[in-house]
């Protein structure tokens, strides 16, 4: 479910807004605020995936409604995503530093925001969260995080996660890391196999099935399984056996 906050100021255009979005399931607006103080206010209490923010709104505008963001602490900066709407862009300056992922200009079609919404969404909100989820299950795993072998596993499940295709082959995977690090696939297929190896260095088999109680092996799984594990781990529903 994509978390949206509305910040418009015209009632009748937020409600318009507001109910055209969520016609899609996906989507769900869990705050419409009316000015800028509010706005600040409910973003940092509600912390919504999706900001869609009009510029000319009262008390703080839109721009200082957004330098305000762009003057958090680095991981909470990080994880404003905004769509700017207005009718009047040309009189307005935009900070470099604010994270703005597309602008709409009124008049638009509902579907166009929300076509936009979900691709904000997709491009980065979920992206980051699949980075942090695996970054911590990683952590718990015992990986060096450092470590080449550790990089290219870690990249290989985001992969997949970001592919959104319900099926995975380890070839591809290997094709794709290859053309992303300009090293040869049994260089990938190497490393990757290290990094699975070194599981039992780092990682006992006990504290193994702790994090997977689905694992009912006695040694350490092959490449291809722990991708399956750690994939299904961090979004259960994506792939089909």
């Amino acid at each position: 479910m994509i978390k949206v906050q509305i910040v418009e100021d015209n009632p009748d255009e937020a409600q318009i807004l507001a109910k055209g979005i969520t016609i899609h399931h996906e989507i769900k607006v869990i705050e419409v605020s009316k000015d800028g103080d509010e706005a600040i206010k409910k973003y940092l209490l509600k912390k919504p995936d999706v900001l869609v923010l009009d510029l000319n709104i009262p008390k703080k505008n839109g721009i200082e409604v957004l330098n305000y963001l762009c003057n958090l602490d680095y991981e909470e900066r990080n994880k404003c995503n905004i769509i700017v709407i207005s009718g009047h862009f040309k009189d307005y300056t935009f900070k470099s530093l604010c994270k703005v992922h597309s602008c709409l200009e009124k008049p638009f079609d509902i579907n166009l925001l929300t076509e936009t919404i979900k691709a904000v969404y997709n491009n980065y909100v979920q992206k980051n969260h699949y980075k942090r989820a695996c970054k911590k299950l990683f952590m718990q795993l015992g990986f060096n995080p450092h470590n080449i072998s550790t990089l290219l596993l870690m990249d290989a499940v985001l992969l997949i996660l970001n592919s959104k295709q319900h099926s995975f082959k380890m070839k591809q995977l290997y094709i794709d890391l290859s053309k992303k690090y300009n090293i040869s696939e049994n260089n990938i297929c190497w490393n990757i196999e290290r990094a699975v190896k070194s599981l039992s260095h780092f990682c006992p088999i006990t504290t193994f099935k702790k994090i997977f109680p689905d694992y009912h092996g006695t040694k350490n799984p092959s490449p291809t399984y722990l991708l399956t594990l750690i994939v299904e781990k961090i979004e259960p529903d994506l792939l089909i056996n």
